[in-house]
């Protein structure tokens, strides 16, 4: 007896199920079998009938002596379920359609004969202006692209501009966002337009497969993982797909589909691989700059030696009978502590004060200044100027310092009418130098000091000319506040220093500096001089000459500064600038803040009240060096140091003593001999601002402007070049109208419903049920 075979009239744009045996193609529609299961369904082919006509009735064609309550029928691969054959006619038809459609769904009866939506007629599809072979552009996916590629550039530069001078984290940020944005704006579009090339391969897969003699069409999984996104891992299913398949190969479709289908999946994942590496890409074409700035807001407080501790001070005392003695004239030897530091001045006002450099022992937690006196300080292998930075654990490189240390300025006037103020010999071959009150009073008035009481006073002659000595002429003492004798030594520079102040105020140090210079004229061809000795002098090359003598009056402090020091992690520390003349550091700038603890138990003021024996030390240090420069193989012979106190250069070269001149050259070596001495094992609080790492983004502009194009022209591209499918199907994608197209609801619901599918089902359940479901495209 044959098999009862259902026999469906319904004639629609759908997906069509079945076992094994196809019906013969017959037009390009989905032709739907229904099945029912059976108790032990087996395969068997399914006979072809004709087509329905219109407005026909499904039919069940049933051979005698069967029984209709148990209808056998083809079940899809893999499933087997017991069902009762649904019957697809509708007893009691309420309605015929006219345009011999054979009811199925609710919405076909729902077609009316007032013009509603559901009845318009159908419009002619847009072409695409290049050719036929490829579907009509979607303009409005197109221009977007190309506006965004347009824009792409600007966006860009408002992120840079927002960038601008701020820390590298900011500034990547901005940056990051800015490549972020763009390129996920462009990437976006980029696959919303690729995206119709991987729906046109996955149903030109599927009308493909569908066209193989034998064995047709794909499963519902299959179908299903093909097309439910628009990754790149469906792409490669796809691509997969069409490699492993047999009906997608080149011989069996080339009469009447020759396309390379696989190269649109490839520039798809072209499409995708260029859009998810834009932002990168365009992160790489924006060049980060940046650049170490000195910031005055933030700071932390450290300790340094600045200052002078109860040992140094012992050690400075014990050295004071040394120092003292008229005639040894001992100094303090740098080699025990490495090269001297550096001196270096900075203007305040009409001035230029001297400092010492700071050393890199005084940046160590064990460290010491050259004030500490000692031979070999601990832990200090050399307090000098290094090639290298000083690396601390408590003061970091890349920081500006900021501490009180002490500085120097002197004030010069060359001695008034020298006739009178400066004589050349007494009876015991004395040179008297006299300081006039008015010269006097003008240096102190030049530092806004107040005139000393025990200055304002005639000059003590019994006491400022050597016994048994008497003057070539009467002196009056009433202009006259000072008078010094120098012995005729042969020494062609000499001083005399006077202390005004030794610090007992805590401010620093005041000193009067007399400087006398006697020079033989037979080497100063270019000398001019106060006064000339009147006695001759007779050299050794027969000639005759003279002794020319210069003389000035010179006022010295030693105050407190705060000065402002780089200590940088690539080069030698240096001092950059003076901040304020204080005692302390305190802020400079409004909205300083302490970022970092507050330091206790260490002085934070520089005081000079207990510094006096250290100060006479480094002083007597300093003028001894300045005096064993002098020359003194031959009597009255010019040295180094005496012509740099002329504006001339050379063993010859000697003008005459011009302040400035003098002054530089007595601060320097003051910075470099006296001031080193005032700062030994003591710590003082000063301040530490850590730099600030400043960012600049810059784009690449030919670089950015490549790419730029490149993803304008794939885009584009992608846009306008979308395969047609096979056959002349119209193009489908993976959204719900293109299913709607595919499936009516009748033909699901009863798939499903023979399935066992339910309305409250799991997913996975779903998919095990209807997943090796078979379908084809039927033409």
């Amino acid at each position: 007896m044959p098999n009862p075979v259902i026999r469906s009239s319904d004639v629609t744009d759908g997906a069509g199920f079945w076992q094994d045996d196809p019906p013969t193609p017959s037009s390009a529609i989905f032709s739907h079998h229904t099945s029912t299961y059976s108790r032990r369904s087996t395969i068997r082919p399914l006979p072809v009938l004709p087509a329905p006509t219109p407005n026909s009735t499904p039919e069940i064609d049933v051979s005698p002596g069967t029984d209709r309550s148990s209808v056998e029928s083809i079940a899809p691969v893999g499933l087997s379920a017991v069902a009762s054959p649904p019957d697809y006619r509708d007893p009691n038809p309420r309605e015929e359609i006219s345009n011999g459609t054979q009811p199925n769904s609710s919405a076909s009866s729902a077609i009316g004969k007032d013009g509603s939506p559901f009845n318009q007629p159908i419009t002619s599809s847009p072409q695409n202006p290049f050719s036929s072979a490829y579907e009509a552009p979607n303009w409005a996916l197109i221009v977007l692209h190309v506006g965004l590629c347009l824009i792409a550039y600007p966006v860009l530069m408002i992120f840079v501009l927002i960038a601008k001078d701020r820390t590298i984290f900011w500034t990547r940020f901005a940056v990051s966002c800015g490549c972020g944005v763009v390129g996920f704006c462009l990437g976006l579009s980029l696959l919303n337009l690729a995206r119709a090339f991987l729906e046109a391969a996955t149903w030109a897969t599927l009308i493909h497969q569908s066209h193989l003699p034998e064995a047709p069409g794909l499963t519902l999984r299959e179908f299903a993982a093909a097309s439910q996104g628009t990754s790149a891992l469906v792409a490669a299913r796809v691509l997969l797909n069409r490699i492993m398949f047999q009906g997608t190969a080149r011989k069996q479709r080339k009469a009447y589909d020759s396309r390379p289908w696989s190269l649109y999946v490839a520039y798809f994942l072209l499409l995708v691989l260029l859009a998810a590496s834009l932002p990168f890409i365009l992160g790489r074409l924006v060049e980060i700059s940046t650049r170490i700035t000195n910031q005055h807001t933030d700071y932390r407080e450290v300790a340094l030696k600045g200052d002078l501790s109860a040992i140094d001070l012992t050690r400075a005392t014990e050295l004071l009978p040394v120092f003292e003695h008229p005639i040894l004239g001992w100094t303090l030897s740098h080699h025990e502590h490495g090269q001297p530091p550096q001196a270096f001045s900075y203007p305040w006002g009409t001035d230029m004060v001297y400092f010492a450099e700071i050393t890199p022992s005084q940046l160590q937690p064990n460290g010491s200044g050259f004030g500490a006196f000692v031979h070999a300080p601990k832990n200090q292998t050399n307090s000098g100027v290094s090639s290298t930075p000083a690396l601390s654990n408590d003061i970091d490189a890349g920081t500006i310092l900021r501490y009180p240390r002490w500085g120097a300025r002197m004030h010069c006037r060359k001695v008034p009418n020298a006739e009178r103020n400066l004589i050349p010999k007494s009876s015991l071959n004395v040179t008297y130098l006299f300081a006039p009150r008015e010269t006097m009073v003008d240096l102190f008035t030049s530092f806004s000091l107040q005139f000393p009481k025990i200055l304002d006073k005639p000059v003590n002659l019994t006491t400022a000319v050597k016994p048994n000595d008497t003057l070539p002429f009467e002196v009056d003492p009433n202009p006259l506040t000072l008078g010094v004798g120098f012995n005729d030594n042969g020494v062609s520079h000499s001083y005399y220093s006077s202390p005004l102040s030794m610090g007992e105020d805590g401010g620093g140090f005041i000193s009067l500096e007399f400087v006398l210079v006697r020079l033989n004229t037979a080497f100063t061809p270019q000398g001019k001089f106060l006064i000339l000795g009147n006695e001759t002098v007779s050299n050794a090359d027969g000639t005759e000459s003279r002794i020319g003598y210069d003389a000035a009056l010179c006022l010295e402090l030693f105050e407190p500064w705060i000065v402002e020091t780089y200590n940088s992690s690539t080069s030698i520390t240096t001092s950059t600038r003076i901040i304020n003349k204080a005692s302390t550091t305190t802020d400079s700038l409004s909205g300083e803040s302490n970022i970092g603890t507050t330091i206790s138990g260490v002085k934070r003021q520089l005081n000079s009240s207990a510094l006096w024996p250290a100060y006479v030390v480094a002083h007597q240090n300093s003028v001894n060096k300045l005096v064993k420069d002098n020359s003194r193989d031959a009597p009255y012979m010019p040295s180094p140091m005496v012509v740099s106190y002329s504006t001339g250069v050379g063993a010859n070269g000697f003008t005459e003593l011009a302040e400035s001149a003098f002054i530089q050259t007595r601060l320097q070596m003051d910075a470099t001999n006296l001031l080193p001495y005032l700062a030994g094992t003591g710590d003082i609080v000063g301040r530490s601002y850590p730099d600030s790492v400043l960012s600049n983004a810059r784009i690449l502009t030919i670089p950015m402007v490549v790419v730029l194009v490149l993803v304008l022209a794939f885009g584009v591209l992608a846009g306008i070049f979308v395969p047609k499918l096979p056959l002349g199907v119209p193009r489908r994608d993976f959204e719900l109208y293109s299913w709607v197209a595919a499936f009516h609801g009748d033909e699901v619901t009863t798939e499903m419903q023979r399935a066992g599918v339910e309305r409250n089902m799991e997913l996975r359940e779903i998919e095990k049920r209807l997943g090796n479901m078979k379908f084809r495209y039927v033409f």
